[in-house]
């Protein structure tokens, strides 16, 4: 909080955090802005790996949509993906 406290006002500082609540306030207080990002939906992460699955050129069958819709983020739809890229790379050797 120090350094915030002495930072130049025309600097930009960025923090993060995946628990905002163990933050103290007054950590918070020195933000002028907070952003929230929630985690995708079913359907966000169902049309995310039908559009990286077509961009890679790779069939995804029912049950790996199912994955990747049940995955926690897009990087994790995404590497559902590539692990399927990989499987047809490998039967295409």
């Amino acid at each position: 909080m120090q350094e915030l406290e002495h930072s130049r006002p025309l600097g930009l500082i960025i923090g993060t955090s995946n628990l905002p609540k163990h933050l103290d306030d007054a950590l918070w207080r020195r933000f002028d802005l907070s952003l929230a990002f929630r985690a995708p939906r079913l359907s966000n992460l169902r049309v995310f790996a039908k559009r990286k699955a077509a961009e890679m050129r790779v069939s995804l069958s029912k049950s790996l949509i199912a994955r990747a819709a049940k995955a926690k983020s897009f990087a994790d739809a995404e590497s559902v993906v590539i692990a399927a890229a990989r499987r047809q790379a490998l039967r295409d050797v």
